[in-house]
């Protein structure tokens, strides 16, 4: 589950509200499903995806040096690439 720190980030960033695309993906990813997500610009499929794998890194144990990375993210444009740094 999301920490509390995380989520005053998330409502700061306004995110109260899953949308439909987060709605449907965001569970079948937590359950480690494979899913192909479809929706128009500015839907939320990026945080769909993003939630999941903050999820995942937070129930990790702690790596060793040697060990990682636990997640790779890779953007096809440097625009997407910033509105995911963001």
């Amino acid at each position: 589950m999301l920490d509390e720190e995380l989520i005053k980030r998330f409502v700061k960033k306004k995110y109260i509200q899953p949308t439909p695309i987060q709605s449907q993906a965001i569970p079948c990813a937590l359950l480690g499903k494979d899913l192909i997500g479809i929706a128009k610009t500015g839907s939320g499929k990026t945080m769909a995806y993003i939630i999941p794998m903050i999820i995942h890194i937070i129930d990790q144990p702690l790596l060793k040096k040697s060990e990682g990375p636990i997640a790779i993210i890779l953007s096809p444009t440097r625009e997407l690439c910033i509105q995911i740094t963001e």
